[in-house]
Order: structure tokens, then C-alpha cells, then sequence
């Protein structure tokens, strides 16, 4: 496994600083809602198709879940867990498409249930046993399997988020729904 650097406060102000007076512009990494479904979506809530925003739904199936228990990102010293990689994505669309910033988020996550071997005698082989060794431990720190929130925007929008890091490939959905009074936006999209 090769070594990763974990970006520090000071490499953030360095970069923050180098663009302050730059005409260039930046994208921090945050694409998801830039995407043209986000903005599709936007469009319609400005719109009013879907009335006042009450309630948003996000999820996330991640079809390639074992890339977190296969490469560097299986360190959970460097990534901190995979929430952080990757719901900051995810709240940061669903705050743009409820027009609103998250106010509260309480969380909960599940792991080793999945993504280590946890055999009972008699069991047969678990099909993920191979990600048993250097994932790490609960004492010691490890990715998720899922993990899951409640959200209270500040305009008093409610919404739940997901994501699944063992889903099996057609499994694959990323998206929001959401709804308010006059309606609800159709099931997330597929990968």
C-alpha cells in the first residue's frame, strides 16, 4: 500500500491564499452539484413544481464500495472514515437543492459487519473475507459498511441521507427525492 500525506490546515490556507487575489476561478471539490441533474433539479424547485421544499431524501448505493477496503483509502488514519469521503459530497448538493445550509446532522454508522471477516464456527466463508486483513478494527479505526443521517436544514427543511458501501453493482443509485406540497421529485437516478 503506498504512502498518502493527509492534507493539513496550513496546506489549506496556503491554497486558499494563492487564490485570493487570482482572477482564476475555482471549483472546490464539490461537482455533484454542478452536475447537470442537480441543476435539472434546481430548476424545477425555482419553478415550483414540487411546491415549498419539506423534505429531501438523499442516497447513495455505492456499486464500488471495495475500493475503500482495497487501495489506500482502507487507512482509516489517513480517511477518517468513508462519512467524511463521502457524504460531504452528497449534504453539500442537498443543501443546494434545499436552499438552505444543514443546521444538524446526527448520524450513525455500521461496521465490520460486512467488510471483515466475522465467521461463526459452521458459517460458511464470507464472499468479503478477503478484506478481513489491514482493514483495521473497530478499537483501532475502519471504513464503514453504511451509514446513515437525519438532517435539519436552517429553513426548517427535514432530510434523511444513506449510503451503502457493499452494494452490488445493478444496485447502484445515487440521487435525492424530494418533496413538498404540490409533489414529490420522480426516484433517484442511476449511476
Amino acid at each position: 500500500m503506498q504512502s498518502v500525506r493527509r492534507p493539513t490546515l496550513s496546506d489549506a490556507i496556503a491554497i486558499e491564499s494563492a487564490f485570493e487575489n487570482s482572477r482564476c476561478q475555482v471549483l472546490v471539490s464539490f461537482p455533484l452539484r454542478a452536475s447537470l441533474l442537480c441543476q435539472r433539479a434546481r430548476q424545477l424547485i425555482d419553478q415550483g413544481v414540487v411546491g415549498r421544499v419539506e423534505h429531501i431524501t438523499g442516497l447513495n448505493y455505492v456499486p464500488y464500495g471495495d475500493v475503500y477496503f482495497l487501495s489506500w483509502y482502507r487507512d482509516h488514519a489517513i480517511t477518517q472514515g468513508l462519512f467524511l469521503q463521502k457524504a460531504t459530497h452528497d449534504f453539500d448538493y442537498l443543501a443546494y437543492l434545499a436552499g438552505s445550509p444543514i443546521l444538524r446532522v446526527a448520524a450513525m454508522v455500521s461496521k465490520g459487519r460486512v467488510y471483515r471477516n466475522t465467521l461463526s464456527p459452521g458459517e460458511r466463508a464470507d464472499p468479503f473475507a478477503l478484506y478481513a486483513e489491514g482493514i483495521g478494527t473497530l478499537e483501532s479505526g475502519m471504513n464503514e459498511d453504511s451509514s446513515s443521517a437525519l438532517l435539519e436544514f436552517s429553513n426548517e427543511t427535514q432530510g434523511i441521507y444513506t449510503q451503502v458501501f457493499f452494494s452490488k453493482r445493478n444496485a447502484a443509485k445515487r440521487g435525492a427525492i424530494i418533496s413538498g406540497f404540490a409533489g414529490t421529485s420522480p426516484t433517484s437516478h442511476q449511476y
